[in-house]
């Protein structure tokens, strides 16, 4: 598989800002996530990373 940068794992390291919207397929109401998603190491595996949101979740016309 090919990234279009040369070494994702170190471009993804770090913390970023995230702004989702969401949608409930059971009746249309839609909502918002915004937030921080923080990529770190996982143990000494070299390949891997974990990933961790935290961040506020908005349902309707209310916060």
């Amino acid at each position: 598989m090919s990234h279009p940068v040369p070494d994702l794992r170190s471009y993804l390291l770090g913390t970023w800002g995230v702004r989702r919207v969401l949608l409930n397929r059971a009746d249309g109401t839609r909502g918002t996530f915004t937030g921080t998603a923080c990529f770190t190491p996982l143990h000494d595996d070299a390949a891997s990373l974990r990933w961790r949101e935290s961040g506020t979740v908005s349902w309707g016309a209310g916060p």
